[in-house]
């Protein structure tokens, strides 16, 4: 019986050892940076389109791949690492969430819309100059809101009695907090002279 007890002695002294250095041993944890997708653009396009897609964020070098869950919509790369999308004609309009994959891991996704209007992408995404963009009927408008100060201008004209449905699609609440989208309309009446 006593070496029994000297052995279960023995077992619990180790445990109560190994627990303490368990206890008293600083916690080392290492932080490695999290790739973070800030922006697509173009964010999107017709069914049945293929387009370049510039991929912007945080911790994005070397990028192997965008991933999509729709089987219909793909991404390829060239050799410089840019990415072209591929929406198949059967993909139903909507929203989709797209992440990347790099060395760093997964990245956050962001929204690829898959529209059945055609596609007005922004030209002057850098904001170098104010220009007033031309648009016709029906369209979907893409732009991006850049610097602080930045203004995208669209002017369309309509005949009397017209019904036009504007909606911003904004991640502005989350990042950009003093982003504002809004929509003014301007009647010009045509007079003739007789």
């Amino acid at each position: 019986m006593v070496g029994y007890n000297e052995t279960m002695v023995k077992n619990t002294m180790h445990w109560l050892s190994l627990l303490l250095l368990c206890l008293t041993t600083p916690w080392v944890a290492a932080d490695f940076p999290a790739p973070r997708l800030d922006r697509l653009f173009p964010p999107g396009g017709m069914p049945g389109s293929s387009f370049e897609i510039e991929v912007t964020g945080t911790e994005l070098e070397n990028l192997t791949e965008l991933y999509s869950p729709h089987p219909g919509i793909t991404f390829t790369r060239d050799a410089q690492g840019q990415f072209t999308a591929h929406l198949a004609r059967d993909v139903p309009p909507g929203r989709y969430t797209v992440p990347c994959l790099g060395p760093k891991g997964l990245s956050s996704s962001r929204l690829l819309l898959v529209n059945e209007l055609p596609v007005l992408n922004e030209q002057d995404v850098q904001e170098s100059k104010a220009d007033i963009t031309e648009v016709k009927f029906p369209v979907a408008v893409q732009g991006v809101i850049g610097a602080k100060g930045d203004i995208d201008i669209y002017r369309f004209e309509a005949e009397a009695p017209s019904k036009c449905r504007a909606q911003a699609v904004t991640r502005a609440p989350m990042l950009y907090p003093t982003t504002r989208v809004g929509l003014c309309c301007r009647h010009r009446s045509k007079t003739s002279a007789k």
